[in-house]
């Protein structure tokens, strides 16, 4: 867990090095924000947590059966949303750029879109990992969920190497990263989940059952609380859009900085506590 938000600060600090802060970096930054923000509020900072308890319930119970019918009706519920919310980031792209950054030119307001609709699966594949991490911790298996950020940031690191020393490297180059980053940090969990028996299916039989309710019930409540926390994302984000080129890239940066206790410390220890 230290290692996954040391390898984040690398990659901030790579991102800075190839980029610096500009428009282009303002533009990707409200883009990266948005999937962000909800992975924040759906998937690590709620999900996993919130499904650990539950999940470790039917490790504790032995019964097997009920267990692989509850992980697979939250991951279908799961499914569901996040295909949803793709398909929002996607379609409806610079309507939700325009609430982070009202302040953003016309130009800045495409480019933000179009990275927008290339980091739009960002949030699929990331709250599955979320699901994932519950699982494994469920079973006291910490290794891959606490490497799998690493994963993450390390793809997005290699990748800007890769485009910048054989490739061709633009802003554009960055929101591949990230998507390719999301899409590593799901799968190297992957043979874990098939090595401790927690395979799941997508199916809508039993769609809503009591047990789901019960977990629905409980992220509720943290989502908004969450929410209502984050909010000053939203207004930051939107005052710096406003102001000289350049503004939301050092906001962001600032905002990491003051992070870096809380990751590297606080939430280690809260997560290994759980």
């Amino acid at each position: 867990t230290f290692f996954s938000r040391v390898f984040g600060y690398l990659r901030d600090l790579t991102i800075t090095f190839f980029f610096g802060a500009n428009t282009l970096t303002d533009s990707f930054y409200v883009a990266f924000r948005i999937p962000n923000l909800f992975r924040r509020l759906v998937a690590e900072g709620t999900l996993s947590s919130t499904l650990v308890p539950f999940f470790t319930k039917y490790v504790n119970s032995k019964d097997e059966n009920s267990f692989k019918k509850f992980r697979s009706e939250v991951f279908s519920i799961l499914v569901l949303v996040l295909i949803f919310f793709t398909l929002l980031f996607f379609f409806f792209s610079k309507e939700i750029v325009s609430l982070f950054a009202f302040g953003f030119s016309e130009d800045q307001l495409e480019l933000s879109s179009n990275l927008l609709k290339r980091m739009s699966p960002f949030l699929f594949f990331i709250s599955l990992s979320a699901f994932n991490m519950g699982l494994l911790n469920s079973k006291g298996k910490f290794f891959a969920p606490a490497f799998s950020p690493v994963m993450f940031n390390l793809a997005i690191i290699l990748t800007l190497f890769t485009c910048y020393f054989f490739l061709e490297l633009t802003i554009y180059s960055l929101s591949y990263a990230v998507l390719l980053g999301a899409i590593a940090q799901f799968l190297i969990q992957l043979p874990f989940i098939s090595q401790n028996h927690l395979n799941y299916k997508f199916s809508l039989k039993t769609f809503l059952s009591e047990e789901t309710k019960a977990v629905i019930k409980v992220l509720i409540p943290q989502v908004v609380g969450l929410g209502v926390y984050n909010l000053n994302i939203l207004i930051n984000t939107q005052f710096a859009s406003f102001m000289e080129d350049g503004s939301v890239t050092y906001l962001y940066l600032a905002e990491r900085l003051l992070e870096l206790p809380l990751g590297v410390f606080a939430v280690s220890i809260a997560t290994i506590s759980l």
